[in-house]
This record gives structure tokens, C-alpha cells and sequence, in this order.
């Protein structure tokens, strides 16, 4: 392997961390969730970024460790979103070949719909739980990360060919 080849390697999984820290930091930032229940998840969105971008740099044990570590610090039950991301991962993972062709509107979608998935997987992981519904406005936040799903990919392309 050539010094450049290592290099770009490790530049890209430097980056990945790195998006995953900063989205890990907004996620379990101190919001009142009867102001803020319409923000995106921002986690699920990195996470299906670079499953659909970097399928190679970034696999479904990450995203499950990636999900164990969100419960850890958000106090839920362990294994609530390692199992929600994962679903939505393997959604993505088995259509990528069909959705990296799409323009930024469609990929919105899909990932919306993948998102949405995830929602439902911890809607009734919690039904389960506590035998009560969580309520309508859970499933905001897979409508606000497809909206601002073309804007991350225009960032993240901007930033990432920078670092190349």
C-alpha cells in the first residue's frame, strides 16, 4: 500500500469520527424537548451519510456500537437505538446501489423513509416497554433530517474534499 493510500485512509477515518463526535455532542445537548421535538437526528444522519457515502469505512457493528453509546448517554434502555440505527443502516445498505444514483430530493426521501423506520422500530420498542404510545410527535424528526439532508451532503462533500 502506497503512503498516499494510507494516508487518504486515515484522513477518512478521521473525519468519520470526527462527524460522529459532533453529531453525538447536538444530539445530547441539554434541549427542552417541549420547545425543541422537532429537531433532526442528527446521529441517524451522519450514521446514514456514511453508510451510504463510505459503506466500507463505516459497518453495521459500528452503528450498533454508534447506538449503545447514544442510550449510554441519553439514560434510555440499552439497545434502543443501536436496535432503531441498525434497522435504518440495513435499509439504507440494501437499496445503496439504487440510491446513490438519485439527486439530493430523492436521497432526502429514502433516508426520510429509513429515518421514519428507525422511529417506528423504537415507537414500539417502547410501547413494549412502558405499555404506553410515545406520541405523534416522535416521528417529526426523520421530516426535519430529509429537509436538511441535501444541506449535509453539500457541507460534508465541501469539507471532505477538502480533506483529501
Amino acid at each position: 500500500m502506497k503512503i498516499w493510500e494510507r494516508l487518504r485512509k486515515h484522513s477518512t477515518r478521521n473525519f468519520i469520527i470526527t462527524s460522529c463526535l459532533i453529531a453525538l455532542i447536538l444530539s445530547v445537548f441539554p434541549w427542552q424537548t417541549t420547545y425543541f421535538f422537532w429537531l433532526p437526528d442528527w446521529i441517524g444522519m451522519i450514521l446514514l451519510f456514511w453508510i451510504l457515502n463510505r459503506p466500507s469505512s463505516l459497518q453495521l457493528g459500528t452503528v450498533f456500537l454508534v447506538g449503545i453509546i447514544v442510550d449510554i448517554l441519553c439514560g434510555s434502555t440499552l439497545g434502543f437505538h443501536a436496535l432503531a440505527y441498525l434497522c435504518a443502516a440495513f435499509f439504507i445498505l440494501q437499496r445503496r446501489q439504487q440510491i446513490i444514483i438519485y439527486d439530493f430530493g430523492m436521497q432526502a426521501i429514502m433516508i426520510g423513509i429509513a429515518l421514519l423506520i428507525s422511529r417506528v422500530v423504537m415507537a414500539i420498542s417502547w410501547a413494549l416497554i412502558m405499555k404506553q404510545f410515545i406520541g405523534w410527535y416522535f416521528f417529526i424528526p426523520p421530516i426535519t433530517t430529509a429537509l436538511l439532508w441535501p444541506l449535509l451532503n453539500k457541507l460534508m462533500f465541501k469539507i471532505f474534499s477538502k480533506q483529501i
